[in-house]
């Protein structure tokens, strides 16, 4: 009998700021697979939970590479065994979390993906604005390796995130492909993004406006390659 494979985000470190389906599911979990960049107390409460504790953090230096990592997942999923691999922030922001689902979906693993809270949200802990009305009306998320030429081409290459997107698709539109995102660019509209209620819509730039006119509740755009 086949187990079950949790990709969790763990959050920016503080344990209280772990979602309670992230709790839930650590739980449940016979081992749990962690990076290195989890927050201590966090691991020390899993520890006073009693859970198997696997370190497969890559840091910098680390011989340890995602192929290893991936074969661990499956086999302990096959012996039967909940596993959750918890990763630090969201696991879709910088955690290889579509990879791994990747394979587990390829390997016939139950699966389930639980987001978490974002290091990007991390300053607002200090009071820090990374918005303010007037000022700043975007964030850029880059890792501490990007190399020169990639910040020359950092507007074409990266995924944009448009909040509060459903009234101004044709300016969104507009304003990207002036920016030099091709129309045919993979788009999606998320609409009451993970509310019992919440669906997603797949299209081109070029066809956002158009596809839009679907939409009535709270909605995000995401414009870029990764989710082609």
């Amino acid at each position: 009998m086949s187990g079950k494979v949790y990709i969790v985000g763990a959050g920016p470190g503080n344990f209280e700021l772990l979602t309670i389906k992230a709790l839930k599911a650590l739980i449940e979990a016979d081992v749990v697979l962690h990076d290195s960049l989890i927050g201590e107390e966090i691991l020390e409460k899993l520890r006073e939970m009693g859970k198997e504790l696997v370190n497969v953090g890559k840091r910098k230096g680390s011989k340890r590479r995602q192929e290893e990592i991936n074969e661990l997942m499956v086999r302990l999923a096959k012996e039967g065994k909940i596993v959750v691999r918890l990763k630090s922030g969201d696991p879709f922001v910088y955690g290889r979390g579509y990879e791994e689902v990747k394979v587990l979906r390829e390997n016939g693993i139950e699966y389930e993906v639980v987001p978490g809270i974002s290091s990007i949200t991390i300053p607002s802990f200090y009071e820090i604005p990374l918005t303010r009305s007037g000022v700043s009306k975007s964030i850029v998320v880059i890792p501490g390796n990007i190399k020169e030429e990639e910040v020359e081409v950092l507007l074409k290459n990266s995924t944009f995130v448009v909040l509060m997107a459903r009234d101004y698709a044709e300016n969104v539109k507009k304003v990207l492909t002036k920016a030099g995102k091709p129309e045919d660019c993979p788009a999606v509209i998320i609409e009451n993004g993970t509310t019992k209620k919440g669906r997603t819509i797949f299209c081109k730039l070029k066809e956002l406006p158009e596809k839009m006119k679907e939409v009535k509740g709270v909605t995000m755009v995401v414009v870029g390659e990764a989710i082609r």
